[in-house]
């Protein structure tokens, strides 16, 4: 079975430009979404982490 000449014939152009009803500075978007990634996890849960690597890796190998 082959496909029909409209299935082949058809193209499709596709421009990398920027929607006008879109932001192009994404500055402040990523920064909300570096204190959002910050505040994951409660402070008590990182200082936990931290202290069970470094007992892990006493010579510091993997520093958080």
């Amino acid at each position: 079975m082959t496909p029909s000449a409209s299935m082949t014939d058809t193209k499709t152009d596709v421009s990398l430009v920027a929607a006008p009803d879109r932001p192009t500075n994404v500055a402040p978007i990523a920064e909300r979404s570096r204190v959002y990634a910050d505040q994951e996890k409660a402070p008590n849960t990182v200082r936990a982490y931290r202290a069970d690597w470094r007992d892990a890796c006493p010579r510091g190998e993997f520093a958080l």
